[in-house]
C-alpha cells in the first residue's frame, strides 16, 4: 500500500489479505458506506500524507487531519483522532514518529479553480490522474527540483564590460535557490511561486522642449513554480528563464516576489517597480494574481549591473530563502 496517496483512487484496490480499504471499513461499520460515498462526491482529491522523520520506525497512534489551519501561525493547532477520541496538538509539535494526516492535495485543481485567472498562468504540466464519482482528479505535476550540476556563467573576472550581463547577453535566469523553511508545516514539501516583474519594450521620443519623453512600454511579469522544496538549505537548480534583458528598453531593475502555495480564492495585488531607463527614473504599477491562503515569502530587487552566478549576488526574499541569477545562452 502506498504511504502518500489519493484516497478515492486506491480505496477499492486490494490492500490487506486481498481486501480493499473500503471493504475493511464497511466490515467494521456498515454505515461507513455512506461516509465513503460522501467523500467520493465532495472531497474527490482527499489524500493521506505520511509525516515524521525520514528514519523513523515507530508509528504514532494519532491520525491527524488538516482543517485548513494557518501553517505560519505559531499559535495554530492541528486536529487529530486517537482511538476515536478527538483532540488537538500545537502546530509547533510536528510528529517525529511515522504519522499520517488526512487533507486535500495542494496540487489538485477543482473545476472552479480551472476557470480562474490564476490557473491560466500555471506553466507546470497539468494532467488528469483519474475520475471518481464523476469528478476528474486534475493535478499539476512538479518536475525534479534539484539539478546534478552546479551554477554556470562566465564569472566577473572574464568580463571586461562594466556590467557582466553585457558580456553574456543571454536570457535572464533564476539559476538556483535554497530554503531553510519550506513554509508548509505538516503538509509535506513546499510549492514555491515566483513572480518576476520587469518593464517591457519601453520607447522614447524627444518633445518640443528637447526633453526626453517616454512614449511606450509597461510592466509585465513571468510566473514560475518550483515544487518539492525542503527546508534543508540545499540548492535547487530550476533554471527559470525570464526575458532577454535589454537595459535600454527594459530598464535596469527587476523585482522577484516569492510565495508558497496554500490555495484559496483569487486575490489581486498591485506591485510597483521603480527603475531607470534612458537616464529617466520611472515608476509603474502592475497587478499580480495569487491566492488568498498563499504565504508570502518575500521579495527582492535585482539590478542589471549586479554580478551573476557563479560569483554573483545572493538575493534574500526572506531570511530563510536565498536565490542567485545568471544569464544563459538558450
Amino acid at each position: 500500500m502506498k504511504l502518500n496517496f489519493f484516497w478515492n483512487l486506491v480505496k477499492d484496490e486490494p490492500a490487506v489479505e486481498g481486501n480493499s480499504l473500503s471493504e475493511l471499513l464497511i466490515e467494521q461499520n456498515p454505515s461507513n458506506s455512506e461516509l465513503l460515498d460522501f467523500i467520493c462526491q465532495n472531497v474527490p482529491a482527499m489524500t493521506i500524507l505520511k509525516l515524521g522523520e525520514e528514519d523513523a520506525t515507530e508509528f504514532e497512534s494519532k491520525v491527524y487531519y488538516d482543517d485548513d489551519f494557518d501553517d505560519q501561525d505559531p499559535n495554530a493547532n492541528v486536529g487529530y483522532f486517537e482511538n476515536c477520541v478527538e483532540g488537538t496538538t500545537s502546530i509547533l509539535k510536528e510528529p517525529t514518529k511515522i504519522s499520517f494526516i488526512v487533507r486535500e492535495a495542494e496540487n489538485y485543481y477543482s473545476p472552479n479553480d480551472m476557470n480562474t485567472v490564476f490557473f491560466s498562468q500555471i506553466t507546470r504540466p497539468i494532467i488528469t490522474i483519474g475520475n471518481v464519482c464523476g469528478n476528474d482528479i486534475v493535478v499539476a505535476i512538479y518536475g525534479p527540483g534539484a539539478g546534478p550540476s552546479g551554477p554556470s556563467g562566465p564569472g566577473p573576472d572574464q568580463c571586461p564590460e562594466e556590467c557582466e550581463r553585457d558580456c553574456v547577453n543571454g536570457t535572464e535566469n533564476i539559476r538556483r535557490f535554497r530554503a531553510r523553511n519550506d513554509y508548509d508545516s505538516w503538509r509535506g514539501k513546499g510549492e514555491f511561486y515566483i513572480y518576476s516583474i520587469y518593464s517591457d519594450a519601453v520607447t522614447y521620443d524627444t518633445g518640443d522642449n528637447g526633453e526626453l519623453e517616454i512614449t511606450g512600454g509597461a510592466l509585465d511579469y513571468v510566473f514560475h513554480q518550483s515544487g518539492g522544496v525542503k527546508g534543508n538549505n540545499e540548492f535547487y537548480y530550476p533554471d527559470h528563464s525570464i526575458i532577454i534583458w535589454d537595459r535600454e528598453t527594459d530598464g535596469d531593475r527587476m523585482k522577484h516576489i516569492w510565495y508558497e502555495d496554500d490555495g484559496g480564492g483569487e486575490l489581486t495585488r498591485d506591485i510597483t517597480l521603480s527603475f531607470e531607463i534612458y537616464g529617466v527614473e520611472l515608476s509603474w504599477d502592475i497587478p499580480i494574481i495569487y491566492r488568498s491562503k498563499d504565504d508570502e515569502i518575500g521579495e527582492d530587487i535585482v539590478e542589471y549591473c549586479q554580478l551573476i552566478d557563479p560569483n554573483g549576488f545572493e538575493y534574500h526574499p526572506s531570511s530563510d530563502v536565498d536565490f542567485f541569477m545568471n544569464e544563459r545562452s538558450q
